[in-house]
């Protein structure tokens, strides 16, 4: 099933069929403006994706002061730095296997 919001297309591949999770896989290509973002398993955390989305660009936020992972529940920097690698680095094609399993607050910040 593919959903159209705007410029973004949605693939719904709830089977997770070995086709489609190849093609997207090898479809990873930051430096062409494709990247590939695999969703951590399981993570409650609210800045799970935007973090997943720095991963795959190769980027992280950096240690806090005190703590190495202080960023890791601070939603809007993550999706701030994560918004701004993409259009820095070209960003153009967003794909994220096993989306179907995100909650729809996640996918209303991917699609912001």
């Amino acid at each position: 099933m593919a959903l159209v919001y705007g410029d973004v297309t949605i693939v719904v591949d709830e089977r997770d069929d070995l086709f489609y999770t190849q093609a997207a896989l090898q479809a990873h290509q930051p430096g062409e403006g494709r990247i590939t973002v695999q969703p951590t398993p399981a993570s409650g955390s609210p800045a799970a994706l935007a973090q997943d989305m720095l991963y795959a660009l190769g980027k992280r936020l950096a240690p806090g002061p005190n703590s190495p992972d202080v960023w890791l529940d601070s939603v809007n920097a993550a999706w701030l730095a994560a918004a701004a690698w993409g259009v820095a680095t070209g960003v153009r094609h967003v794909m994220v296997p096993r989306a179907h399993l995100l909650t729809f607050r996640r996918i209303d910040q991917l699609l912001a």
